[in-house]
């Protein structure tokens, strides 16, 4: 697909609606009047088109300032993981305004300098990739009209595609007068199931054709609780996958989807070779260590007698169960999950040299598919557990290329480095709260890596292809 203009003003669509707000720019300690009773949210409307698993969401609102004194107010908003904001205007007074990319110091002067003269402005900032600080300014008595564009390919995770509104916050959003939600999903195949989840009351959703999905929501006074989610399956594409293509400024792109059929596979499931690290330090004591051991024993029960595994514990300092892997058969399984069970948790929290544990046992994986799955509260206070410099170090120190699949454990961990990891060395991250089943999620995640089908891959487009991503 077309390569991605970053914008660099505002998106006050989700800012207000979704994500609530933050305290004013330049409000005195003490101040009682309520963002409500300042800025009012007249308009949310949310269109998404979605073609294969390359969405585009289009969401517009309305905002007015209804005080006779000029507003300044910041808020947040959050866009799902991998999506590109690829547009945003505001509309003034019948005129309307696209963003700029500027660099951060002379976006925010050239902000300051626009609130200092009482004009309407928008700043956009971003926090990671996900969340995004907007800071507005309005004239007295002023209506400000906002759009914002993002964009995102969704994956298929155990059979599912998944549509996600990110409405949840910390904060209480604004009431919004009108809402209005319409989403047109086209698939590249067949349709055989969908659900939804959240709103469930207000949403309707039906299918218009056999590739076609159809969702809308109407609510008058409406304050976000919850995410807004649409799911659906669809058949597989043969082996070779389709093609999305664009052009941008002269230039072709292309959008490689590859969603074989788990059929075409059968009998030929690859063994794998597993290396568990778990966190024994004393910020995992209690309800975490314990969700820790059973998510162990789930993992364990789960794996074939042709796997391979073998064992890392870490606080201050980290100790192997095995310098070499070992089959899983039953009794290897069982000796482990003793072992396993008679641990506790106390000490530092040396996360880097668990992990450097782990890789120097897998760089005799060479048979078969290399994983590595984390448990941690992901809080290191030992050796290197600065976020950058630990996850390059894991990145370089990967040289058998294993997929690091990672477990979050309790309502404080670290989920975002825990993500990071993952997703830097091919798996994914699961967040377990104190508060949760550990068996139901355990189960679902461990599936999502437990068979593997292909290992390897490469693809060939040939020598008028400049570049692909990811590589």
């Amino acid at each position: 697909m077309s390569k991605i203009r970053t914008v660099g003003i505002a998106a006050l669509l989700l800012l207000s609606s979704v994500l609530g707000t933050i305290p004013p720019m330049g409000a005195e300690e003490g101040d009682t009047i309520g963002v409500e009773d300042i800025i009012k949210v007249r308009y949310l409307g949310i269109n998404t088109d979605v073609w294969g698993p390359y969405a585009i969401t289009d969401v517009y609102s309305t905002i007015e300032n209804v005080d006779d004194e000029s507003a300044n107010h910041s808020f947040a908003f959050r866009i799902p993981r991998g999506a590109m904001i690829s547009n945003f205007s505001i509309e003034v007074n019948g005129s309307r305004y696209f963003a700029d990319v500027l660099e951060k110091g002379e976006a925010e002067e050239r902000y300051n300098d626009s609130v200092s003269k009482g004009e309407s402005a928008g700043l956009l900032a971003s926090r990671g990739d996900q969340i995004f600080a907007y800071s507005l300014s309005f004239a007295p008595k002023e209506k400000i009209r906002i759009s914002l564009r993002y964009e995102q390919v969704l994956l298929r995770t155990l059979d599912w595609y998944e549509y996600v509104i990110n409405f949840t916050s910390q904060e209480d959003p604004l009431p919004i007068e009108e809402f209005v939600f319409e989403a047109r999903i086209n698939s590249m195949s067949p349709i055989n199931d969908f659900s939804t989840e959240g709103y469930t009351d207000n949403l309707s959703i039906e299918k218009s054709s056999g590739l076609e999905l159809y969702a809308n929501m109407s609510a008058k006074n409406f304050e976000p609780e919850t995410d807004l989610v649409i799911r659906w399956k669809s058949i597989h594409l043969q082996l070779d996958g389709r093609m999305l293509f664009g052009e941008k400024d002269g230039l072709g792109y292309f959008l490689h989807i590859f969603d074989p059929s788990p059929t075409l596979f059968d009998g030929k499931r690859l063994s794998k070779d597993f290396v568990f690290v778990m966190d024994r330090s004393g910020s995992m004591r209690g309800k975490k260590f314990a969700q820790s051991k059973k998510a162990l024993k789930l993992i364990y029960e789960s794996l074939k007698p042709s796997d391979r595994f073998s064992f890392v514990e870490f606080n201050s300092c980290s100790r192997v169960y095995s310098d070499e892997l070992i089959l899983a058969n039953q009794t290897n399984t069982d000796d482990i999950l003793d072992h396993i069970d008679s641990l506790s948790a106390s000490g530092g929290t040396n996360i880097h040299s668990g992990m450097m544990s782990a890789l120097d046992i897998m760089k005799a994986s060479n048979m078969a598919v290399p994983i590595i799955v984390l448990l941690t509260d992901g809080h290191g206070n030992v050796g290197i557990y600065s976020s950058s410099p630990f996850r390059g170090s894991i990145k370089e120190n990967n040289t058998v290329g294993a997929s690091i699949f990672t477990i979050a454990l309790g309502d404080n961990a670290d989920w975002q480095l825990c993500e990071d990891l993952a997703l830097e060395n091919n798996g994914t991250m699961l967040w377990v709260t104190e508060d949760q089943d550990v068996e139901g999620r355990i189960s679902e995640f461990v599936a999502s890596f437990s068979t593997p089908l292909l290992a390897n891959l490469t693809f060939d487009y040939g020598p008028s292809v400049a570049d692909v991503h990811p590589d």
